[in-house]
């Protein structure tokens, strides 16, 4: 679920930015990922017209989004996944978390009991990898949702992918970010109307004001990369 702080992330981490570039399925988080898929013209530009065109075109889809020529129409946040999947999946035991704050992912197991077969809420550390992989096995999940944040979380599926592929019956794994907590209650996730319009960095910062370090990199950072 790349979005502009993952995609930061990778201008220093290399061995990120070849599991994104190499997964089975990338979804766009973030309404700064849409924006920037409208502008792979300015490759073509020099720098003065880069940044000409581009902030032309960040107050246009901002304003004018319906008309905006963008290459990925919406967002999907790997929170809004999440939660979509637990309302319509089948009554079948067939989920597995792993990650999120202590309690997180307990609260979730018990409120959708008929779709979850088991959790891992405790240290993720190579110490309890081999214990975490015989959770996941004994569960016999089908689906499994990774909250450690990222690069971490898409670095665990990748180091760990044959692992699962052997021992478990795990088809899909995917990292949730923040996900189980914002589900359980223990962080509290911007409202619907902040998302719409991209605000939703604007709310954080001001949730959370010691984040403007990582909120600045993943928006006037962001933009500054894109436009370099």
């Amino acid at each position: 679920t790349p979005n502009p702080e993952m995609i930061m992330e990778c201008r220093t981490n290399k061995d990120f930015e070849n599991i994104l570039q190499n997964a089975d399925i990338s979804l766009a988080d973030g309404n700064g990922i849409l924006w920037a898929s409208g502008l792979d013209f300015l490759q073509w530009k020099s720098k003065h017209w880069k940044w000409i065109i581009g902030i032309y075109s960040l107050f246009f889809f901002a304003f004018f989004r319906k008309f905006y020529n963008k290459k990925i129409e919406k967002p999907l946040c790997g929170s809004d996944l999440f939660t979509q999947y637990l309302s319509s999946a089948e009554n079948k035991k067939h989920i597995f978390l792993l990650g999120g704050m202590k309690g997180s992912a307990k609260y979730i197991t018990k409120k959708y009991s008929a779709q979850i077969s088991g959790y891992f809420d405790g240290m993720v550390n190579k110490e309890n990898n081999n214990k975490i992989i015989e959770e996941i096995k004994k569960s016999g999940a089908t689906v499994l949702f990774v909250a450690l944040g990222a690069p971490k979380q898409e670095l665990w599926i990748h180091q760990n992918r044959k692992l699962l592929e052997q021992n478990t019956t795990i088809k899909v794994a995917l990292g949730v970010g923040g996900s189980f907590d914002f589900v359980s209650g223990h962080q509290t996730r911007s409202p619907k109307i902040w998302r719409t319009l991209g605000l939703e960095w604007g709310y954080r910062l001001w949730k959370q004001p010691e984040r403007a370090g990582r909120i600045w990199n993943a928006t006037g950072g962001f933009i500054k990369e894109i436009l370099q």
